[in-house]
């Protein structure tokens, strides 16, 4: 498995990562906040796997996603 990483090495184009914000390890993803067309329609940040905004949270490290069984 992978070492934690900073999460500003994370990357960005929406690929489900681990996140960690201090006490929470949860998988999560950074969105653009753009729709389809390009249009910034909400504030750029990173996202819960669930679709709900980190909030107050904020990321420091990040990992892969490990490997699903076989």
């Amino acid at each position: 498995m992978s070492e934690w990483q900073p999460i500003e090495t994370a990357p960005k184009d929406g690929a489900m990562v681990l996140i960690f914000d201090q006490d929470t390890v949860t998988p999560g993803r950074f969105d653009d906040g753009c729709d389809d067309d390009g249009n910034e329609v909400d504030p750029p940040g990173w996202f819960w796997f669930d679709g709900v905004d980190t909030g107050d949270a904020e990321p420091t490290h990040w990992m892969p996603m490990p490997e699903p069984p076989k």
